[in-house]
């Protein structure tokens, strides 16, 4: 049964094989919960085992299920890397990495750059009139919002942010606080949280317990890359949006509310 809670919200297991161990009719069960719960799950192994006949056949026909909504997302669904947000995060990485690379110092650009990629990411929404109206001080407050180190330079995630998201009140402490949030509950730190682990995060935070959906939902939202897992850009990029909510339940509380612009 551990082995089962454990890979309920696995994102990428596709196989389990369970051939010559003596499991039963409880056992099988749980494997058919998880093959249900879990549509990555495509093939069960289970031969000489003591899983009656019937309880094969709901596994086997669900593992037929899951593998057919595989092929429907391979032929009909969009490329994840096209995913609005994917775009966006490439384009900027992009740009920020020729900075660095034109001017930068070390892994840091001067701030007076972030206005260059917040054009970028207006620009990508076609929402190049706007910048039209912006004012002098406008920009000003923008670099104001990175706030840069005393050379008066910017790392990759405060260029992010401030590139993404509307909120002056907006600082880049926050982005730590968020990066904190990610590598306390990013649990065997493999760099990305997954479903079990955001499921985790609401929890603990909480103390409710979310809905499968709810967390789908949120997931489905950010996760930029299709794989049902969030890096820590795309975390950051959810959680300047309050972050997960339940109700008026806020999970990180004290965050700005910003809105980003994905």
């Amino acid at each position: 049964r551990c082995v089962t809670i454990a890979l309920k919200d696995h994102p990428s297991v596709e196989t389990i094989d369970v051939c010559s161990n003596p499991i039963s009719w409880t056992a099988g069960m749980h494997l058919y919960d998880l093959v249900q719960h879990n549509p990555s799950v495509l093939r069960v192994g289970m031969d000489k085992t003591f899983l009656k006949k019937n309880i094969k056949s709901l596994i086997e026909v669900q593992c037929q299920k899951n593998q057919a909504m595989k092929a429907r997302k391979k032929i009909t669904g969009a490329n994840p890397t096209n995913h609005p947000l994917a775009i966006r995060l490439r384009a900027l990485k992009r740009l920020f990495l020729e900075f660095v690379s034109r001017e930068g110092a070390g892994e840091k650009i001067p701030k007076r750059l972030s206005i260059e990629g917040y054009k970028e990411n207006m620009r990508m929404q076609s929402r190049e009139l706007e910048l039209e109206e912006h004012s002098v001080a406008f920009y000003q407050e923008l670099q104001r919002r990175c706030n840069a180190d005393s050379m008066g330079l910017i790392d990759w995630e405060a260029f992010l942010v401030v590139s993404m998201v509307d909120d002056t009140a907006f600082r880049s402490e926050e982005i730590e606080r968020i990066k904190k949030v990610f590598h306390e509950f990013d649990s065997d730190k493999n760099g990305y949280i997954d479903l079990a682990e955001l499921r985790t995060m609401i929890t603990d935070i909480t103390g409710d317990t979310p809905s499968d959906s709810f967390v789908q939902e949120r997931m489905s939202l950010f996760d930029a890359t299709g794989t049902n897992t969030l890096t820590v850009d795309e975390f950051i990029v959810m959680m300047v949006d309050k972050g997960p909510q339940i109700g008026s339940t806020i999970l990180v509380p004290d965050f700005p509310s910003a809105q980003p612009r994905i």
